[in-house]
């Protein structure tokens, strides 16, 4: 048989299978046919191919499950999740839909970023996927981040949205709607960048409330008042206070004056002058004040004469009389 090079043969382009080619097995010269060959060497349909196949590239997305995981669009949006099929999103943007209403969509000039519930963008209108379920998005849109939330509404419906919190690039943050929230009791707004006093103990504002509060006479009197007025507001450990006590008429005992009730207790005892109408019974030659001791609550009516260090209490002696008003503002460091 004479010796034929490769190259010269005649190609055979519609094999039969029953060729046989001529393979080495352990160094015995062996023939194979192209049938048995292709049989044993490839899996068969329905086999598992194992190992790693060198120089091999996927240009797709490959699948073995039995349902349909990831849905791309002819506009390139993404779908993912069973049955996840992405909305028809305006050309300006390009989305990836996850499961049943989420939605991370960047826009095609590169200016924002949105990772939204229930909202879809077509038309350039803003609508919900789902009925009956909230919506939210945060946008991100040339280095401003907008929070927006809306109310549960009806699929393809148009999305009224509110503004509860925007922070600009600059960094000042607006709260749109709703109140900014403590969550934690002695926790608030910390102004330590701030310069401060060598005797600084804190510099964060973690308190405030304003309100009404009922003073009642708790000695001194057996009338009890026909008006009160008093507020109060407390910013941090700072407490002011309007105090307005009436009476159409009191009857008044030997013992010192005494109203208890205010909202918080001062850390230090407190002088404030008092301003009563219808003085009966109080020395026009002395100055009268409320005193108020420190941890304590209750207000004592006292006078004293002036440069003198001589003080005593409100009323020195029973007697009766009408109308009595006091009114009086002051404010004081609590705990």
């Amino acid at each position: 048989m004479a010796i034929t090079k490769v190259s010269a043969l005649t190609a055979k382009t519609s094999p039969s299978g029953s060729e046989e080619l001529l393979i080495n097995d352990g160094g015995t010269s062996k023939k194979i046919t192209q049938t048995n060959l292709l049989s044993t060497a490839l899996p068969k349909a329905g086999g598992t191919m194992t190992g790693t196949i060198a120089g091999f590239t996927s240009t797709g997305i490959d699948d073995n499950a039995t349902s349909t995981a990831i849905t791309i669009d002819a506009s390139e949006n993404v779908g993912v999740g069973v049955g996840v099929v992405p909305e028809a999103w305006d050309s300006q943007y390009k989305a990836i839909q996850l499961g049943a209403g989420g939605a991370i969509v960047g826009s095609t000039d590169g200016d924002s970023l949105i990772v939204s519930a229930n909202m879809y963008e077509v038309g350039g209108v803003q609508k919900y996927i789902n009925s009956s379920k909230l919506a939210s998005q945060h946008l991100q849109n040339n280095g401003t981040h907008v929070f927006k939330v809306a109310a549960s509404g009806t699929a393809d419906a148009a999305i009224s949205w509110t503004t509860p919190l925007t922070i600009a690039n600059a960094g000042d943050v607006t709260v749109g709607t709703g109140n900014l929230v403590i969550g934690t009791s002695g926790k608030g707004i910390d102004f330590s960048a701030d310069g401060n006093a060598a005797d600084m103990t804190s510099e964060v504002l973690d308190d405030y409330e304003t309100g009404d509060f009922t003073i009642t006479l708790s000695s001194g009197a057996t009338t009890t008042p026909t008006y009160t007025g008093c507020r109060y507001t407390k910013i941090g450990n700072i407490v002011h206070v309007d105090v307005y006590i009436g009476f159409a008429g009191i009857t008044q005992n030997a013992t010192a004056i005494q109203v208890t009730g205010l909202p918080f207790a001062p850390v230090n005892r407190i002088l404030v002058p008092a301003n009563c109408y219808q003085r009966v019974n109080f020395d026009s030659a002395k100055n009268q004040f409320w005193y108020i001791e420190a941890a304590s609550t209750t207000l004592n009516l006292q006078e004293a004469t002036t440069n003198t260090n001589s003080v005593s209490t409100v009323p020195s002696q029973s007697g009766s009389f009408s109308p009595v008003f006091d009114a009086i503002s002051f404010s004081y460091h609590t705990a």
